[in-house]
């Protein structure tokens, strides 16, 4: 069973009990200001999602925004009642993961988690002439989906429930090799129609103009054969990762 989350200080405290910070806790008082009287459960939920052992982090969003988020705004704070509940099924953790991933890139409640990417990289690319990374955008569906079984398993095993109650299987993990892999998502790259019109086969690192992303002046993408988008053939630049008040210290 993996341990408690570094933010909860060793408390054994009931899930709706307050949780607070004693002076001069070492790690714990450098959290008090962000962490302070937080309730447990949220705790165990804002450190999943955004990012612990065995969950993916969220780029550029800190964690003072999300604990604003959680004591500020009543429905992001209603999902976190799913990943505590030991009876939720994998729809009402997609759809409580969801909102809760629009809510923490500002997006409006009625809004999709793919409309809001797609609007972000209007708004990116409208402003800015730089290659856009992929990463400053929200997730896909196909990706939160996965992200927010994860999240949920984790949050059961720190509550007591073991892999029998909630098999990682089930929740987001895969068996390759013997070992437990995260799914990353069960979306294509791209639209089919997208995937069948520029993409490399170059085996040697697409150093030259035999790539045929290279001589279209496009970046190789996870579309190529065999590049998968790793190479030569990509932009480094990035436009701004819209991170707010990251706490540097975990």
């Amino acid at each position: 069973m993996l341990g408690m989350p570094s933010t909860m200080c060793g408390s054994s405290q009931k899930s709706k009990e307050k949780v607070k910070s004693p002076k001069g806790a070492g790690t714990c008082q450098q959290h008090n200001a962000t962490w302070e009287v937080l309730s447990a459960t949220d705790i165990l939920f804002l450190h999943a999602v955004l990012g612990c052992d065995t969950t993916s982090r969220l780029y550029g969003i800190g964690k003072n925004k999300a604990v604003v988020k959680v004591k500020r705004d009543i429905f992001f704070a209603r999902q976190a009642e799913v990943f505590v509940d030991s009876g939720s099924s994998p729809e009402d953790v997609i759809e409580a993961g969801n909102h809760a991933l629009v809510s923490l890139y500002n997006g409006e409640k009625d809004e999709t988690l793919d409309s809001l990417r797609l609007r972000r990289f209007y708004e990116k690319t409208a402003r800015s002439t730089a290659a856009l990374e992929p990463r400053t955008l929200p997730p896909t569906s196909g990706a939160a989906k996965y992200h927010s079984f994860r999240v949920y398993q984790q949050v059961q095993v720190w509550l007591g429930n073991g892999d029998q109650d909630v098999p990682p299987e089930q929740w987001g993990w895969k068996v390759s090799d013997g070992r437990l892999v995260p799914i990353l998502t069960d979306n294509p790259p791209a639209p089919q129609h997208l995937l069948q019109v520029i993409r490399c086969l170059c085996k040697t690192g697409c150093y030259t103009m035999r790539c045929t992303c290279r001589k279209n002046g496009l970046d190789c993408s996870m579309a190529c054969s065999e590049c998968r988008g790793v190479c030569s053939n990509r932009s480094l630049s990035v436009v701004d990762s819209d991170s707010e008040d990251e706490l540097t210290v975990d």
